[in-house]
């Protein structure tokens, strides 16, 4: 199968740990092992049999309705796997030294013998890197108008106080102001304070940015540094400006979002018009779940009270749809930037610096699209009343000092 020295950490969520295989088996080439954690006092009174459901789930909704909604080629590619206790406990044993203090209040679930099997996008040779987006349109549906002209993300970053960057997601969805998009990106880099929306990678290792630099020199030849910040600025905006994706992620989380959780929880959940038990049944069915997904992209439906009232079925629909819309606001773009090879399938790009042109293939891949569970509505809702409250006190007493979102699509 593989051999446990060639087993590399990558990175980990709360729920999921990601391994790279580094193997002569066809099968495990190129790939990472997405091995579920647990609390370790959990390990003896978890429910298995639910736990390779939810796997099997995983992978059905990925096939599904993924690959409905995704390109192909900007999708990875999975599989099931089944790996054994004893080597699930050997992998644990082995990246403990490289996983970060605060993940390690979980463990790998050695005792789940299935896992996920999919594409590696990290690449050796070249430039990798991870952006996520996060929310790109403006939520009309706020019930102070003010609170209209600015994004979500923009809002609640204020309200956390996250000051290290002044990154919006409305200029870089919108190719509004790239330029500024990408500085703003890189403040927080540079700060190496949290690297939330964009982090480069090297194998299984983030980098800082001069590391960053050092592997954009090794890539491009050159050493001149007095221009290499400047070149890794003019590649990021020429990749950024002409990936079709952000535009895609944008359709699909503001036409499956179009009342907003507010709405959403108040007149269909509070009222429980929307029964979650059933709810919850519903989203264990994928060709229900597309259903759902096309309705909204494709009608377009207006959305009134009467509606709401009526037509059970629809508020139905329209929850769904809503829960689909979180899984796009949340996912993370992965790209790979590599000298040109003429065996590859990959997007070619030219990229002219002093006069000369330096061709590079690049991939960009969907990742962290994972079904969100109905337990979560609750929690986002509080949230949205916390932010949204919190941002208008702010507004009243004179403390947001950020650009109003709605001006930069108007400019």
């Amino acid at each position: 199968m593989f051999e446990l020295n060639k087993i590399k950490y990558i990175n980990e969520g709360n729920q999921n740990l990601a391994v790279s295989i580094n193997s002569n088996d066809a099968h495990y080439i190129g790939k990472v092992l997405r091995l579920t954690k647990i609390e370790t006092e959990k390990l003896e009174t978890q429910n298995l049999a639910k736990l390779e459901a939810d796997i099997d789930f995983q992978y059905k909704f990925y096939k599904d309705i993924l690959s409905a909604l995704i390109p192909e080629a900007n999708l990875p590619k999975i599989d099931i796997v089944e790996l054994n206790s004893e080597l699930l406990q050997q992998i644990n044993d082995q990246i403990e030294s490289y996983r970060p203090e605060s993940r390690k209040d979980k463990v790998i679930n050695y005792k789940l013998s299935r896992c996920l099997l999919m594409d590696n996008l990290i690449f050796e040779g070249g430039l990798s890197f991870e952006v996520k987006p996060k929310w790109g349109f403006l939520n009309h549906n706020q019930l102070v108008a003010s609170s209209n002209e600015y994004c979500r993300y923009c809002k609640h970053k204020l309200c956390k106080e996250d000051h290290y960057s002044n990154y919006c997601p409305i200029n870089l969805y919108n190719n509004i102001d790239l330029q500024k998009s990408i500085d703003d990106l890189l403040d927080s880099v540079k700060l190496d304070c949290g690297f939330k929306n964009l982090k480069f990678f090297e194998l299984n290792k983030i980098l800082n940015f001069n590391e960053v630099l050092d592997e954009w020199s090794k890539l491009i030849e050159l050493e001149d540094k007095t221009i290499l910040e400047t070149s890794l600025k003019a590649i990021l905006s020429q990749i950024f400006e002409n990936t079709k994706i952000f535009n895609l992620l944008q359709n699909l989380q503001s036409k499956l979002d179009p009342i907003g959780i507010r709405k959403i929880y108040e007149l269909l959940i509070q009222t429980e018009i929307v029964d979650l038990k059933v709810l919850k049944d519903k989203l264990t069915n994928t060709q229900y779940i597309l259903e759902c997904v096309n309705y909204f992209l494709n009608e377009c439906p207006i959305i009134s009270k009467d509606l709401i009232s009526n037509d059970v079925e629809f508020c139905y629909k329209l929850t769904v749809a809503y829960i689909i819309s979180n899984t796009f606001k949340d996912c993370s773009l992965i790209f790979n930037l590599s000298l040109f090879n003429t065996g590859s399938d990959n997007e070619c790009i030219e990229f002219e610096l002093n006069d000369k042109i330096i061709k590079f293939n690049l991939e960009i891949g969907v990742v962290d699209l994972d079904l969100k569970n109905v337990s979560k509505l609750k929690h986002w809702y509080d949230l949205e009343v916390w932010i949204n409250e919190e941002f208008e006190r702010m507004l009243d007493e004179g403390l947001v000092n950020i650009t109003k979102c709605s001006s930069l699509l108007k400019n």
